[in-house]
């Protein structure tokens, strides 16, 4: 409990000694990403139960970088013939790939027995953890990653990100 009304609404203090307000308190590290967040290749993963994103990052193999506000989505709609298409304040944003909704953990039980790593993240599919806020970032698939491992149709490739 603080002893002061003043000490609970003010920003806390750094241990540097001057005793100025440290910027970066209660901030993500610097660097783009969360340190909660799971990266899984195309796209990053919020883990724990109650964890949210506030923003959809989408970024492209030129180095471009859209934010979108999850609170200003519309809607949103799968179809594995067109891949994910996101309606943002009147602007459509396309995601289109491969697997886009398959489970990143692999086929159920028999893939958890093969690798512990996939048991972690079975049922974790991008376009589910889209609809419930789970996704802090998206990203275009490199060439290498197309071909390397994910020949087989397990894992998820994101060919195209169009805003």
């Amino acid at each position: 409990m603080t002893d002061s009304m003043l000490d609970k609404y003010l920003p806390r203090r750094s241990e540097n000694g001057a005793g100025t307000p440290h910027l970066t308190d209660g901030l993500a590290p610097l660097g783009g990403e969360s340190s909660d967040a799971d990266d899984l290749g195309c796209f990053g993963w919020l883990r724990g139960v109650r964890d949210r994103a506030l923003m959809l990052e989408l970024r492209r193999k030129d180095g471009s970088i859209l934010a979108v506000s999850y609170g200003y989505l519309e809607r949103a709609e799968f179809d594995p013939a067109v891949g994910i298409t996101l309606h943002v304040m009147g602007r459509t944003i396309k995601i289109t790939g491969r697997n886009l909704n398959g489970d990143v953990g692999g086929q159920g039980a028999s893939a958890a027995a093969l690798d512990p790593d996939a048991a972690a993240f079975a049922g974790v599919r991008l376009f589910q953890g889209i609809t419930r806020h789970r996704v802090p970032w998206v990203r275009e698939s490199g060439q290498a990653e197309r071909f390397n491992g994910q020949g087989e149709g397990r894992g998820v490739v994101v060919e195209r990100v169009e805003w």
